[in-house]
């Protein structure tokens, strides 16, 4: 701690040991009245009891240490005053001797009315919260109620307990002699709790050694400490006035912070928690909407499309039925347009049979131009369709019997048979037809024609062959 306060003292005595002795006191701005008090009064005792650690107390070789010393020390070096350390018995003892004006001046006192009878306080030079301290296993405490009917240990001559009056709390007070007392007696179960200085607290407790002690709860009211003199030398407390007031804020924090090592244990933030749970509640709420609202979305969109996947199979289906509509109106206008065709392609062939070989005429090429024109027609009508049957082909063998004609009859059928869901069983005494009446009747009417039409084709191409062995009729 040594290194510590030396760097707090040089801090705060860099610029008074520095300047000339005339220009301390105009730094202060030292009135003539204060100048020639000073030089009457060159000597101050302070009364120093067992200490109030940190703002002052009695290291092991007996010199007064803390934040009011090194304070005091700076004050010393730019007004010249000797100040002289007393060490009494007691805080009261204190307080009775300064009243007695057995000393000149206390340190790290509140002020109160009863007080104010016979000190002069200064300004506040720094304040401290007022720590609750219970022992480790209690809980924290966040309002009076907490401790109401509680017994509150308060060290003699403190004015804690006009506080805690004030404030409406309704605790059991417990004296002891000294602010040690106080955290032993609630350290051993003999009180509840006491209350003290936040920087006293935290500096002591560990020096102590004392380890079932914590920090439970603070309070709204501050521990204002002041320095206070005699009330004869009330001008005293204006010459220490001005010195702290022309201390700058990293001045005045020098020394404080070089003594306090706050170690406070946070109560519980009940009110955090609530707001961070709040937080995941509602982020997670409004996650679970988010996907609530998609999964919507995707079954409004999986239902629109399994509408359109019926739309486009009903359709399908339509079309479908259309084109097979089609091609069995195609076939039947085929038909139609095919027996004509055959008819008058007979004609022609049956008109060059009876025109002799002889007679190689005009008329002749006329009709074999109009037979292939005619093949020519039937070609275009059935092109692109399916077929019905097979068609006959000059390459085919003669059929001889009618069993042979009906059998390719029969194969040129199949395709639409199957189709026309017709079925054809053969027997050894003939043919049986089962199926639609009007699909049989149809499908029997394409083989007849299919029979003319081999029959006229092979009776053409066997009459031209008997004519002239070298020609085949076309």
């Amino acid at each position: 701690m040594f290194p510590l306060r030396a760097v707090s003292v040089l801090l705060l005595l860099c610029a008074g040991l520095t300047l000339p002795a005339t220009e301390k006191v105009s730094r202060l701005k030292l009135t003539p009245e204060e100048s020639e008090w000073i030089m009457r009064n060159p000597v101050i005792r302070v009364g120093v009891d067992e200490g109030y650690p940190p703002a002052n107390f009695w290291d092991e070789s007996g010199r007064a240490q803390g934040i009011d010393v090194d304070f005091i020390a700076a004050v010393s070096e730019l007004t010249g005053l000797q100040f002289e350390f007393v060490r009494m018995p007691s805080w009261p003892e204190t307080v009775e001797a300064v009243k007695n004006r057995e000393i000149d001046m206390i340190t790290c006192v509140t002020s109160s009315p009863a007080r104010e009878e016979f000190l002069a306080f200064t300004a506040v030079y720094y304040d401290f919260p007022i720590a609750i301290i219970t022992r480790s296993d209690a809980g924290f405490l966040s309002t009076p109620s907490a401790v109401r009917g509680k017994t509150v240990a308060v060290p003699e001559g403190f004015v804690t307990h006009e506080v805690m009056e004030s404030m409406g709390w309704e605790v059991a007070v417990m004296r002891v002699p000294s602010i040690t007392d106080a955290y032993l007696a609630v350290s051993t179960g003999q009180c509840y709790a006491t209350v003290a200085n936040l920087g006293n607290a935290s500096y002591l407790i560990p020096r102590l050694g004392i380890t079932n002690l914590k920090i439970s709860g603070v309070m709204p009211e501050f521990t204002r400490s002041r320095f206070a003199v005699r009330q004869d030398w009330a001008i005293l407390a204006g010459i220490i006035d001005k010195y702290f007031a022309s201390l700058s804020e990293v001045e005045r924090s020098a020394v404080v912070e070089r003594w306090v090592r706050l170690d406070v244990t946070p109560p519980f933030d009940w009110g955090l928690t609530l707001r961070l749970s709040l937080g995941v509640v509602l982020f997670g709420g409004g996650v679970f909407l988010v996907v609530l609202w998609r999964n919507r979305q995707l079954r409004q969109q999986l239902a629109e499309r399994e509408r359109y996947q019926s739309s486009l199979e009903e359709a399908h289906e339509r079309v479908s039925r259309l084109n097979e509509e089609k091609s069995d109106l195609l076939h039947m206008v085929a038909h139609d347009m095919r027996g004509p065709l055959m008819t008058f392609q007979t004609g022609v062939g049956l008109m060059q049979h009876r025109l002799g070989r002889a007679e190689q005429s005009e008329s002749r090429m006329v009709l074999a131009r109009m037979d292939r024109q005619i093949e020519a027609m039937q070609s275009s009508a059935v092109t692109g369709l399916p077929s019905c049957h097979r068609k006959w082909q000059p390459s085919d063998p003669p059929i001889r019997d009618l069993r042979a004609m009906v059998e390719l009859v029969i194969e040129g059928f199949q395709e639409e048979a199957t189709r026309k869901e017709i079925r054809s069983n053969g027997y050894r005494s003939g043919n049986e037809s089962l199926g639609d009446q009007a699909a049989v009747r149809q499908g029997y009417r394409k083989s007849t024609e299919q029979c003319v039409e081999v029959r006229a084709h092979r009776w053409s191409r066997d009459v031209a062959a008997d004519r002239d062995p070298g020609h085949v009729a076309t």
